[in-house]
């Protein structure tokens, strides 16, 4: 699957999915122009269990350096004091 082989070459993480994948999608206007979104989410495990007791997870992006992915709990998304899923804008 898509997902599985996404964490293993930019994380480098081997996981597990453990539920449905659900489908967001994002139209808005930005700088005067019409941008779509889609993000594809599933529930996951780590095989290896030490990843997610980090604060941050470093991952490889071709041309690009210091990407981190953080962790965040999804009821803590879209609040007043939580980051936002989608930008506004």
């Amino acid at each position: 699957m898509a997902l599985t082989r996404a964490f293993r070459q930019e994380p480098g993480a081997d996981i597990d999915i453990t539920g449905p994948a659900i489908v967001l999608e994002n139209i808005y206007v930005h700088a005067g122009q019409k941008g779509h979104k889609v993000i594809f989410a599933a529930p996951i495990e780590y095989r290896d269990t030490t990843l997610i007791a980090q604060d941050a997870l470093q991952y490889i992006e071709p041309a690009q350096a210091d990407i981190f992915a953080l962790w965040h709990d999804i009821d803590g998304l879209d609040t007043s004091n939580g980051p936002m899923l989608f930008a506004v804008g």
